[in-house]
């Protein structure tokens, strides 16, 4: 099934770059740029190794000509993000991450579209007992393109369904010495803004 996810989002990670160029060629020979605002609130239910995790993402940036995003973004963890053998109950842990996204919309003026982004950025992860002694704090780098369909609910808002693939790097974790956090799973995002397009 992760190989599934894989292909398709690579593959959709691939078809952004072409189209972001294209896009790109088209605005420098025609029309002058156009941009607005936007910002986004994320739910992002997923499975990892280990678990079935919970992340919860803001999101900001512009939009330009109405189909490419730029932004950055922050999303942090609200379960599921342990080994095996660190239940929450007698350790805590945490794992965010942010940096810098990038988006395309396609058809952004009809109802329901289609939507690919790539995040990319740092995380950390960190583990320790509940009295409070940190056993590791560990740094990694993220990538996560997403692919789905968002809907126009009206001049100011969006919502959007979608499935992503969570790569990290590997961590060393005790007797974990390549733990992964990399996770496939949903993405359920509102946005808000001034959306000219529709």
């Amino acid at each position: 099934m992760k190989t599934m996810y894989k292909t398709l989002l690579w593959g959709a990670l691939l078809s952004l770059g072409t189209l972001a160029n294209a896009q790109t060629e088209t605005l420098l020979d025609t029309n002058p740029v156009k941009f607005d605002w936007y910002g986004a609130f994320s739910i992002e239910p997923g499975q990892n190794p280990y678990h079935l995790d919970l992340s919860a993402g803001l999101e900001a940036g512009v939009i330009l000509q109405s189909n490419i995003l730029l932004g950055v973004f922050f999303t942090e963890s609200l379960s599921g993000m342990y080994p095996w053998g660190y239940d929450p109950d007698e350790y805590l842990n945490y794992f965010d991450y942010g940096g810098l996204s990038l988006g395309y919309t396609f058809s952004p003026e009809k109802l329901i579209h289609p939507i690919i982004q790539l995040k990319s950025g740092w995380g950390n992860f960190a583990l320790g007992e509940n009295m409070g002694e940190v056993y590791t704090d560990l740094s990694c780098l993220v990538i996560q393109p997403t692919v789905g369909f968002e809907m126009n609910l009206n001049q100011y808002l969006k919502l959007s369904l979608a499935i992503h693939y969570r790569h990290t790097n590997s961590l060393d974790i005790f007797e974990f010495r390549e733990a992964s956090f990399d996770a496939a799973g949903i993405t359920l995002r509102i946005t808000g803004g001034i959306f000219d397009d529709m």
